[in-house]
Order: C-alpha cells, then structure tokens, then sequence
C-alpha cells in the first residue's frame, strides 16, 4: 500500500485486535453454515478475549512510546586534528576517541576547506 504511513497501519491491527478480543468474549461460539463446521471457546473466552484487547493496547502503546523517542541522526563526522571519520552516534558527546576533540561534520568540513 503506497502512501499509507506504517504508523496507521499499526493503529488500525490493534484497533482489529481490541475489537476481536471483545467479540470472543461476547460471543465465544461461532458456527458456519456454508462450511458446516463449529467453532466454541467459551471455556477460555476470558483469557483469550482479554489477551487479545492486551495485545491491541500493547500495540498502540509500542507505537506511540516509539515516535516520542528522539533518535540522533546518523551523520559523519571529521576530527579536525587527526583526520579519521566517525559515526556521530558511536562517539561520546561528538569528541574524537584519539585527540579527544570536537568532531565537526564531514560536509561542513570539507566545504570550509
């Protein structure tokens, strides 16, 4: 599906998932006439109707906690003394492991240079 943003379509799974687990606890037995067969869980209707609405929360709650979190861009980054390149994300703060100096971003650099 182009165009639809991952995060609606776990929105919608979950909101499936909630609405089955209600509906397995209303109504724990199923019949089909066309292939004549039946269906009944109401000895567990309540476990499993509530593990249902458990897992479709857990989703919305996954997802959610998700897109709050902040996430570092993963960019390259240039010692300006020693000249090795590093991960911005692998280093701590920005400073390079081996002169322990500020690391400035590659294109910044070797635009100024």
């Amino acid at each position: 599906m182009i165009g639809v943003d991952h995060k609606y379509l776990i929105y919608i799974a979950s909101v499936i998932t909630v609405y089955s687990g209600i509906d397995i606890i209303l109504t724990p037995v199923w019949f089909s006439e066309k292939q004549d067969f039946l269906i009944d869980v109401t000895p567990i209707k309540w476990p499993l109707g509530v593990s249902f609405i458990i897992c479709g929360v857990l989703l919305v709650y996954r997802e959610r906690k998700k897109s709050k979190r902040k996430v570092k861009p993963l960019f390259y980054t240039i010692c300006p003394n020693c000249k090795e390149t590093y991960f911005y994300n692998k280093l701590k703060e920005g400073m390079c492991p081996s002169c322990d100096v500020k690391t400035v971003d590659m294109d910044k650099y070797y635009n100024s240079n």
